[in-house]
């Protein structure tokens, strides 16, 4: 022993060798990082697509331009790319679609919204909600659906009072304007319903206050048993009074929330919340990407398994998709085929750990699905490059470090 001291005496010693080692090998396996697999969806035929929602059976919605430049919906096969001769689901100027799992769409866009049967075809005339806004036919956002087919989202009211509402349509029903209004208690204009999970609990955001003091807070909905709902404020991550203070973009199944809130300081981070429970300020930041200097995230998705996905900033103007899971990890760093991609958003996640999002391939803008894979060369931090010799210095020293302890 005193030998192999001495013969690795000036360099980084035995025990900064085992180090790098653990670092690059995962000994032990403590600092494993998960590690991804890139599908790109394609397009139907035009140059740019984007992913919104993923089942649990791998199908995967959003939009895409088609061949003449006009927007359209789509919904692939199970974890399979774009096929625009089966998976073109509407025209339709800014489509917004979401999927549960047994295929049935919520699809909404300018002045319509849908929800179709099961792994079914659009049918304009037997799918149609109805959703209408005073006299005129309503713009729909933030669509979501639960395995049920129960249905929410929001809609700008340009036919009446000119403001945001929010909804839930039950089962085998279409629109009924003075049953189907969600009304948060904040007392403001504005409501956003943004998603439903499969106990019926919606979250969203809504106004605070009348301006010029108005605020956006994020909020749950549970049913109250007598065909309405109860709603809970979910407070806030410590920062702001002014503008927004928190927004809920999704719920899971264990009624935890995501969505983004304004820290002290006055950055916007990511949140999760515990089940069934409002924001706690010291667990439920998830703060943001290690590294970077712009302090700003915000959660889109989350998983029956608390994972949680979204996008964070790392300049001013450009942001990466993240995964978290007891850490923020950029997404960009984990895929084991994914030259040429640089990953933006990350847009849902399902309860195999399959993340959708959009991203850049070839100078154009794609839908791309990820999928978890148990072993895979994930791409080695620059921390753990020893010298500029690379993974061959590592594998050098780990044989050194073999000679002297035999």
């Amino acid at each position: 022993m005193k030998r192999g001291i001495s013969a690795i005496r000036g360099g980084l010693g035995v025990f900064g060798v085992l180090a790098a080692m653990a670092a690059v090998l995962g000994a032990g396996g403590a600092s494993a990082l998960p590690a991804y697999t890139i599908l790109d969806l394609g397009t139907l035929g035009g140059n740019s697509s984007s992913a919104s929602h993923i089942n649990n059976l791998g199908q995967v919605v959003g939009s895409s331009t088609a061949s003449d430049g006009s927007g359209h919906a789509f919904r692939t096969a199970p974890n399979q790319p774009i096929n625009p001769a089966t998976d073109d689901v509407i025209a339709s100027s800014f489509p917004v679609i979401a999927i549960n799992d047994v295929g049935q769409l919520f699809v909404g866009s300018l002045f319509t919204a849908y929800r179709t049967q099961p792994n079914a075809p659009l049918n304009p005339a037997t799918d149609n909600l109805q959703i209408r806004s005073g006299n005129s036919t309503a713009t729909i956002s933030n669509p979501g659906i639960n395995n049920l087919g129960q249905v929410t989202g929001w809609f700008y009211d340009g036919g009446g009072d000119m403001t945001d509402n929010a909804f839930f349509i039950d089962i085998n029903r279409t629109f009924n304007r003075a049953t189907d209004f969600l009304f948060p208690l904040f007392g403001g204009e504005d409501e956003h319903a943004a998603a439903i999970n499969n106990r019926d609990q919606i979250v969203g955001g809504a106004d605070t206050l009348p301006a010029p003091n108005n605020g956006r807070k994020a909020y749950r909905a549970d049913p109250n048993g007598a065909g309405g709902f109860a709603y809970t404020d979910l407070g806030s991550l410590g920062g702001g009074n002014q503008g927004l203070i928190s927004d809920a973009f999704d719920i899971n199944d264990l009624g935890q929330a995501v969505g983004e809130a304004l820290a002290p300081g006055g950055s916007r981070h990511a949140f999760r919340t515990g089940p069934n429970l409002a924001i706690n300020p010291a667990t439920d930041d998830l703060g943001t990407l290690p590294g970077s200097s712009f302090a700003a995230s915000s959660a889109s998705a989350i998983n029956n398994a608390g994972v949680v996905v979204g996008n964070a900033n790392v300049t001013s103007t450009v942001t990466h998709a993240f995964v978290f899971d007891g850490q923020m990890l950029d997404l960009n760093n984990l895929l084991v085929n994914g030259a040429g991609w640089t990953l933006t958003t990350a847009a849902d996640v399902n309860n195999l750990g399959q993340i959708v999002g959009t991203g850049t391939i070839n100078g154009q803008t794609h839908a791309f699905v990820l999928t978890p894979v148990t072993t895979a060369a994930v791409p080695v931090p620059g921390a753990v490059w020893l010298g500029g010799a690379g993974l061959a210095g590592v594998f050098a020293l780990r044989r050194r470090v073999a000679r002297v302890l035999r």
